[in-house]
């Protein structure tokens, strides 16, 4: 899957993201702004500092932060603990 496939695997692609300011994130996926990432190698580093951007700029928007990571063709997800604790509990909430 090529970088812009991913982007528009699910929600909105942002047209030119990374590259114009002002338009931060690649994609938009109803209340998330996410960053598509994705590696042939076997693990990601990912660094405090590049999720702090994507939490700015997700913020900036009104958006919570997300990112797609695709390693060698599975796909991960990662979000921070307090949306994980938000959906465990709207789900407990759906199964009551």
């Amino acid at each position: 899957m090529t970088p812009r496939q991913q982007e528009a695997r699910i929600g909105y692609r942002v047209p030119g993201s990374g590259a114009i300011a002002g338009l931060p994130g690649d994609r938009t996926e109803g209340e998330f702004l996410t960053e598509c990432k994705q590696t042939a190698n076997k693990s990601y580093s990912l660094k405090l500092d590049t999720w702090n951007r994507i939490v700015k700029e997700a913020f900036s928007r009104c958006k919570k932060p997300s990112i797609e990571l695709i390693i060698r063709g599975t796909i991960v997800r990662i979000i921070s603990d307090a949306d994980f604790v938000e959906y465990q509990q709207i789900l407990a909430e759906q199964k009551e």
